[in-house]
């Protein structure tokens, strides 16, 4: 079955907000979303919300959850 935006490519420059999550959605029905980071990486990464737990590798839930669905670059 295919998705109703596949062959749509979003580019995700984000890194607070609404933006992120908009792109994973978009993603979840089918885009090809690219989130380009700062070189230093995006500061999500490196912000626990409050009440959640880190992951191993130091990434919270939140970060993992708004960024589902897309490939990297920076």
């Amino acid at each position: 079955m295919t998705r109703p935006l596949e062959g749509v490519r979003v580019l995700d420059f984000s890194e607070h907000g609404f933006v992120p999550s908009a792109a994973a959605a978009l993603g979840d029905f089918g885009a090809d979303v690219v989130k380009i980071e700062r070189l230093a990486g995006d500061a999500m990464r490196r912000i626990i919300a409050s009440g959640m737990v880190a992951t191993k590798d130091g990434y919270d839930f939140q970060f993992e959850l708004f960024n589902r669905n897309k490939r990297g670059i920076a």
